[in-house]
């Protein structure tokens, strides 16, 4: 059966393609360190810090971002929490072959964040737009402003007043928000008569990864 000709994929790329935002979607791996028995990965494990999986580099897609209207409509149905995005991917994007734990990160909109760390020991796990400030109690509980690190690859990188290691700080900016594909579930069918129409997938918060 041939396609209808208001389903061609090629104009539907196209519309998403210039309407879309950029995002970098990284595939996920499961972790060597996971349990034949259990399921359970390694709490201690280096590569994956008990997430269970590991990602590769990020590679750059294009996606369209459904509104907030639709998405508040899939929510009723229990397909979205708070917090969630639901993303129409083109056909001709890299995007489209995402899969279970996959990561995807947008690159076009950043939101404010504010977490503790510990001098020494932990960096950040998501890709940061700008730090704004570092703060930390000293012996007698008063509030030490210190520099504001670079950070590359999620590690900080510092100069000047830093905080000593084994001290607790808050780190305070604003972070390029991130999701991952909780299990590879259309949304709605990709393909119509064998055309290969965008894809609707809905993606949660990475932080509900416990990472």
């Amino acid at each position: 059966m041939d396609t209808p000709a208001y389903l061609n994929p090629l104009l539907f790329n196209q519309l998403l393609n210039q309407v879309g935002q950029a995002v970098a979607w990284r595939r996920a791996v499961a972790c060597p360190c996971v349990s034949r028995d259990s399921g359970q990965p390694r709490v201690d494990c280096a590569q994956c810090f008990g997430a269970g999986h590991i990602w590769g580099e990020p590679t750059a897609a294009q996606a369209g971002v459904i509104s907030g209207a639709q998405a508040q409509a899939l929510e009723g149905f229990g397909l979205l929490d708070v917090g969630d995005v639901v993303l129409s991917i083109p056909s001709d994007s890299p995007l489209y072959a995402i899969g279970g734990y996959d990561r995807v990160q947008l690159c076009n909109r950043t939101e404010p964040f504010s977490l503790v760390l510990v001098a020494g020991l932990n960096g950040v796990d998501f890709v940061v737009a700008q730090v704004d400030s570092v703060v930390w109690l000293d012996s007698t509980d008063t509030l030490v402003s210190g520099s504001v690190p670079e950070v590359e690859g999620g590690r900080l990188r510092w100069q000047g007043l830093v905080p000593p290691d084994g001290v607790a700080y808050t780190l305070t900016g604003r972070r390029y928000p991130e999701y991952y594909c909780y299990q590879d579930q259309p949304v709605d069918r990709p393909h119509q008569f064998g055309a290969s129409l965008p894809r609707r997938v809905a993606l949660k918060r990475y932080g509900l990864l416990g990472r």
